[in-house]
């Protein structure tokens, strides 16, 4: 699909019903800030050159006001790219990422995604070795 086919996609009445379902289920607030008086985006986590908009999970769609949704469109791939990469080298799986992902809080008024971990990290006194063996009792159930 091209870009073109792509973006004209978002028109398709099957996004705009996908879309509301979405910002219905984060019940109209941006995860992130937890903004509801801006303009919300249902924004893909992830992106699939075969796949149209409405075709992907819910779970791989979440809410975004207008600032977070253009700070994640700003750079915070390539952050997460080397967290990804630093987290890969000290052993961590894909899965244990996606968790870890997950179950963390980042806000807009932090510099990255990767300052926002080092922030909890540091905090809360964990280090890689205490998160690897928290992860692991969950027994793989992540």
């Amino acid at each position: 699909m091209t870009k073109k086919e792509y973006f004209n996609s978002f028109k398709d009445p099957k996004w705009q019903k996908k879309r509301l379902e979405i910002l219905e289920r984060d019940e109209f607030t941006c995860r992130l800030c937890k903004s509801k008086d801006d303009q919300l985006h249902a924004h893909h986590t992830v992106y699939y050159e075969e796949l149209y908009p409405w075709e992907y999970y819910n779970y791989q769609i979440i809410t975004l006001c207008d600032k977070c949704h253009k700070d994640e469109h700003n750079g915070l791939y390539e952050n997460l790219s080397i967290f990804s990469s630093d987290m890969r080298g000290n052993g961590f799986l894909s899965r244990e990422l996606v968790y870890i992902s997950e179950n963390l809080h980042f806000y807009a008024d932090k510099k990255s995604f990767k300052d926002e971990i080092m922030f909890f990290v540091t905090k809360y006194d964990f280090c890689i070795e205490a998160i690897h063996k928290a992860i692991k009792e969950c027994n793989g159930k992540i």
